[in-house]
């Protein structure tokens, strides 16, 4: 079940009530309404300053930190707060460290509307990935249009293999639909029926249209994608040129634990193969899980656009993906707190399990985060991590709302976009009354010359909008992933 979902408004007005709503609430959170500015509102006795930074013991190479941007909710807000997680992965000292051999599965779109420069550009990728693969790593090659072929089985890369390879792959040709679901059920039984130990496997979908053949449904194919998941190995996918859906594969890589790619031109698909392999080779952690099972009426409602589930127990789970050599890699999680309640609010257990190259770990967070809820402004800012807050609006609120506006943008729906980018600057001035960030106030003005930008985008021709909303999709996906991807 999603924690957080989300679906097209059916109208003008019903999108006017959701932003007003959500204008009333956040704004309640930043003490604008006058019922949480009396200045005869009780103080309570409260503790020392409660703690904002959080750490697990870690005895292996990973380690997991969180810190909260503050330490009390005001009675009456809507109790929404964010808490910035960060997962890093140690580098081996010392001379390099043995690199895990790699099953590498390249899932190429091969319809009619690859023809051209985008299947020349794709053959020239796949073989230039072909030659970077050692004789431990292991490679193969699903195509699909109308149907789907295993056109390279998975098997070992040595030198008799890869010339046979090359010569396959310079013969592919572009003809027929796309039938995504079929290639994406070969590439991963082509994985799950060979795995091994010490091996790690990552799948790249690619394509560069609209699924529009077999099963089409977005819960089919993203079903299709978590079991790279479950599998404890990735899902990339890469989204070539204007027609993509890139909503349905930005989900896919999510759902997978892999990275969504977006091009608008293929003469970077060599590079992106190039960074996924060595995040293969590099694996550190995989399968990584972060868990947080919430004290009585705490709900976790974002995780920079990860998909948040519940499992059988009632805990809420984000799988980010997993790590690699020296990388470091943070997320905002926003939860929101009953507004009411006794003095000091528990937020839960918070853990993060991965399996490693020595089997399955699990890491707890110390000292349990919980918050104070206050009465008064003042108590409320004694307790506030401002340069926290100030990041959280950046990395995390701001690239909500550029993901918000790809849609926007889209479906030519400029009305939409002006009334969610007016909503985003009451909902942040309000609170930046109290906070007065500089920072904030410059990205405000950041703020307005986007809006600028997203109605002239609105107002286009189908073919910029497209391509206006993947970019916006795209770039505000790895601003509020920072370290997700190699580079």
């Amino acid at each position: 079940m999603d924690a957080n979902p989300t679906s097209p408004a059916s109208g003008a007005g019903s999108r006017r009530r959701a932003f007003t709503l959500a204008a009333v609430l956040l704004v309640a959170t930043a003490g604008a309404g006058a019922a949480l500015r009396r200045a005869d509102a009780p103080s309570r006795v409260l503790p020392a300053t409660l703690p904002l930074a959080f750490h697990a013991a870690s005895s292996g190479p990973v380690h997991f930190s969180a810190h909260l941007d503050r330490g009390a909710i005001l009675e009456g807000s809507d109790g929404e707060l964010r808490m910035e997680i960060v997962l890093r992965a140690d580098r081996p000292s010392g001379e390099l460290h043995e690199r895990l051999p790699s099953d590498l599965v390249v899932v190429l779109d091969r319809s009619g509307s690859m023809a051209g420069e985008k299947l020349d550009h794709a053959r020239a990728a796949v073989a230039a990935l072909i030659e970077r693969l050692g004789e431990r790593d292991r490679f193969a090659l699903v195509t699909y249009s109308d149907g789907a072929e295993l056109r390279i089985p998975l098997a070992p890369a040595n030198a008799d293999a890869k010339r046979a390879w090359l010569e396959k792959a310079s013969w592919l040709s572009a003809a027929g639909g796309t039938r995504l679901s079929a290639g994406l059920d070969l590439a991963l039984d082509a994985v799950d029926s060979s795995r091994s130990g010490g091996r790690a496997p990552r799948v790249i979908l690619i394509s560069d249209g609209l699924a529009n053949q077999g099963d089409v449904s977005r819960e089919g194919l993203r079903s299709r994608a978590a079991r790279a998941s479950r599998g404890e190995y990735a899902l990339s996918t890469i989204g070539v040129g204007a027609d993509f859906d890139e909503e349905l594969m930005a989900s896919l890589a999510d759902a997978g634990s892999g990275n969504f790619h977006y091009l608008q031109s293929p003469e970077s698909l060599s590079e992106i193969f190039t960074a996924e392999l060595d995040t293969a080779r590099e694996t550190v952690a995989s399968g990584v899980v972060v868990r947080l099972t919430p004290a009585p009426g705490i709900v976790w409602t974002e995780a920079a656009g990860y998909p948040i589930s519940r499992d059988a127990g009632g805990s809420f789970v984000v799988r980010p993906g997993t790590l690699f050599a020296g990388q470091e890699r943070r997320f905002f999680a926003t939860l929101r707190v009953p507004p009411t309640g006794a003095p000091i609010q528990e937020i839960g257990a918070l853990q993060v399990s991965y399996r490693g190259v020595d089997g399955p770990r699990t890491l707890d967070l110390e000292g349990g985060p919980r918050v104070a809820r206050v009465a008064r402004e003042e108590e409320f800012a004694s307790q506030l991590d401002r340069t926290l807050w100030t990041k959280g609006v950046a990395v995390e609120a701001y690239n909500r709302l550029r993901r918000e506006l790809s849609q926007d943008v889209k479906h030519g729906d400029a009305e939409a976009a002006r009334e969610r980018i007016a909503s985003y600057e009451r909902i942040v001035s309000g609170m930046n009354q109290l906070v007065r960030s500089p920072e904030v106030d410059a990205q405000l003005e950041d703020v307005r010359l986007l809006s600028s930008k997203v109605e002239a985008a609105a107002a286009s021709p189908a073919p910029q909008r497209a391509e206006e909303a993947k970019r916006l999709q795209a770039d505000a996906l790895d601003a509020a992933r920072p370290g997700a991807k190699k580079k």
